[in-house]
């Protein structure tokens, strides 16, 4: 008489992995079945790129004498979300503006995080700040960390435009090119208007620089820089008196 062990499923197994793990495991290598061969619903392997969180049934099939009998266990699968700040940010203020707690400013970040410094901007005091933004990962993510930074700055309240000479001469006839080099407080995209004696120019463009053909007079030559930033003055201009 010879008797065949039956099949055991070795326990229940839990196990936990971080959402910014990658590479596939092989469930197998979780459980330690005895007697009996293993298959697996709804699968044998996971890839932790994705999300996979759940339970795993796998069943202990007996042999020989036993193969008729099969007792089923289990794998449960956890994922702890790793750690994320926030994306970092850029800000910008006029200096009138109120104090700014640069805290609420954070979008998608994980709560429970630390702030390494004070989280309120004062426009009216400093010209440029940066605050950092720390979330420890816990569970599967121990020992992960993720920092966002918002970088707050005081946007130029004034503006200024200046031509390359403010008096030039020319001949009657002389083409004259006038340009810009020097300005500030235009914003990111500031728009150049031209006028000669009060009158647009008929090459008038957005360009900061421009031409047109000497008259027999004492010619007027304005630029005006219409600025696109958020502070500051709107308009500004400069002016070239060309003697001919």
């Amino acid at each position: 008489i010879t008797q065949d062990a039956a099949p055991i499923t070795g326990g229940d197994v839990s196990q936990a992995y971080c959402t910014d793990e990658t590479g596939t495991v092989d469930l197998n290598s979780l459980i330690s079945p005895l007697n009996g061969t293993v298959t697996w619903n709804p699968s044998s392997s996971i890839d932790l790129s994705k999300a996979v969180a759940g339970d795993y049934i796998f069943t202990v099939t007996g042999s020989g004498s036993c193969s008729s009998s099969s007792v089923d266990g289990k794998v449960t699968i956890t994922q702890d979300a790793a750690p994320f700040a926030g994306n970092d940010i850029p800000v910008q203020y006029c200096s009138d503006d109120a104090v700014i707690d640069v805290s609420t400013l954070l979008t998608g970040a994980n709560s429970g995080g630390t702030w390494l410094s004070t989280t309120l901007f004062d426009p009216a005091n400093k010209l440029s700040e940066s605050f950092k933004y720390v979330i420890q990962g816990s569970g599967a993510c121990v020992g992960l960390s993720d920092t966002s930074t918002v970088s707050a700055s005081v946007l130029i309240d004034f503006a200024k435009v200046g031509l390359a000479s403010n008096y030039i001469e020319a001949c009657e006839g002389q083409l004259v090119n006038v340009r810009v080099v020097d300005s500030l407080g235009g914003g990111s995209s500031p728009v150049y208007e031209w006028f000669l004696n009060s009158k647009p120019l008929s090459l008038k463009n957005i360009a900061a620089k421009n031409q047109y053909t000497s008259t027999n007079q004492i010619d007027t030559v304005v630029v005006k820089m219409i600025s696109s930033s958020q502070c500051g003055n709107p308009e500004v201009y400069d002016t070239l008196y060309v003697k001919n």
